[in-house]
């Protein structure tokens, strides 16, 4: 999954005054489309998730021979 950045400008720094506290973005409608984390509480989040594979296991699975390619697991799903 890419990531988009967005660079703030005066009007959304406006917007957004305490980059500091969560914030919920809502369409014309009223309903949620998205929502800010400051960077803090991302980082706290990120690392309270376990990783189920030491930095060994990664590297050897990472080094291990065999796979599909990209264009292979894509034509196996059928995606042209």
């Amino acid at each position: 999954m890419v990531m988009n950045q967005i660079t703030l400008d005066q009007d959304w720094r406006k917007k957004l005054p305490d980059l500091n506290t969560q914030a919920t973005f809502l369409d014309e409608n009223g309903q949620a489309v998205g929502f800010f984390l400051p960077l803090a509480a991302y980082k706290k989040i990120l690392s309270s998730i376990p990783i189920p594979f030491s930095e060994a296991e990664l590297d050897r699975r990472k080094n291990e021979p065999g796979g599909y390619s990209l264009e292979e697991i894509w034509q196996r799903l059928g995606v042209k």
